[in-house]
């Protein structure tokens, strides 16, 4: 077996395993919770299908929400 087929056969069995999946989903529910505080100070809601995308896209959530922060708390916006 060579280094790629030993690499992905690693990574598969590393994405599959149960106590990584609900740690990730465990991650995006606190991540999802904390967003969702500051959306409802804004006076705005989220629906049930904006909240399972916040929940399994979480790092590309904190990314957005990070560099909207950012932006808005140094720039011109």
């Amino acid at each position: 077996m060579d280094l790629l087929e030993t690499l992905t056969q690693t990574f598969i069995e590393d994405i599959t395993n149960i106590k990584n999946i609900c740690a990730y989903l465990l991650v995006g529910v606190i991540v999802t919770f904390l967003l969702e505080i500051s959306i409802r100070k804004n006076n705005m809601d989220l629906t049930h299908a904006e909240r399972f995308w916040m929940i399994t896209g979480w790092p590309l959530m904190s990314v957005i929400f990070i560099y909207h922060f950012f932006k808005g708390l140094f720039g011109d916006d």
